[in-house]
C-alpha cells in the first residue's frame, strides 16, 4: 500500500501544502494512515467516517485528535480508489447525526490485511 501516487493537494495549493504532502508520504505516514483506516473499516463495517474517527481515538490512542479527526474521511476514499473498500448504504451518523455515507472492506481490502498482516 506504499504506492500513493495521486496528490493530496490542489495546484492552487499554498508551497507549504506540496511541502507536507511529499514528506507525509515519504515518511511512510500516508502509508500507515491508510492501512490503520483500513483496519478500521474491516473491524467496524457500517461505519461513517466520523464514527471510524472516534474508533481510530480509541484503537490508536497515541494519536493526536486531529490526526483521527481528519484521516479516516481523507484515506477512505483513497482506499476507495484502489478498489480496497466501498461505500454502504447512507445512514445517520451516531456522532454527528447528519447523513452520511458508510464503509465496507472488499475482498480485495481483505486480501490486502492478510498479505501484509493487520498488525498496524
Amino acid at each position: 500500500m506504499n504506492d500513493w501516487i495521486s496528490p493530496l493537494s490542489r495546484n492552487t495549493d499554498p508551497a507549504t501544502s506540496h511541502i507536507a504532502e511529499e514528506k507525509h508520504t515519504r515518511l511512510g505516514k500516508r502509508a500507515i494512515r491508510a492501512r490503520q483506516v483500513l483496519k478500521l473499516i474491516h473491524d467496524h463495517p457500517g461505519a461513517t467516517a466520523g464514527e471510524l474517527s472516534r474508533y481510530m481515538l480509541e484503537e490508536y490512542p497515541l494519536l493526536s485528535i486531529s490526526v483521527c479527526a481528519e484521516t479516516p474521511h481523507k484515506r477512505a476514499p483513497e482506499l476507495w480508489d484502489k478498489g480496497l473498500v466501498y461505500n454502504g448504504r447512507d445512514r445517520k451518523c451516531l456522532d454527528s447525526g447528519y447523513l452520511r455515507a458508510t464503509w465496507r472492506i472488499t475482498r480485495a481490502g481483505r486480501a490486502e490485511l492478510d498479505d501484509k498482516g493487520a498488525g498496524v
